[in-house]
């Protein structure tokens, strides 16, 4: 099947039967409860990622270990969480 076909026939589809596809083709959006709860793992995975790589160069720094890595790791954590936590530009 070609994709000059395959437009043909959703073409020659009625309405409702394209609303039917539609409604097939694509997830509804999330309620209200499914983002809160994505939104609080992200968060919490990423402040457990900043809480451990503190501690973790905390305690190499007193052992003089290389913290280079774990550095490197707490600043994308708080980058990420600025990013999430900054206003969009094109929200109201």
């Amino acid at each position: 099947m070609t994709v000059a076909t395959t437009l043909a026939e959703y073409d020659s589809l009625s309405d409702p039967e394209k609303q039917q596809f539609h409604n097939a083709a694509t997830l509804p959006p999330p309620t209200d409860g499914g983002l809160t709860a994505v939104w609080i793992c992200v968060l919490a995975i990423l402040g457990i990622v900043i809480l451990g790589g503190a501690t973790a160069v905390y305690f190499l720094q007193d052992h003089d270990k290389d913290v280079e890595f774990f550095t490197g790791i707490v600043g994308i954590a708080l980058g990420a969480i600025v990013g999430l936590l900054s206003p969009s530009p094109n929200s109201d």
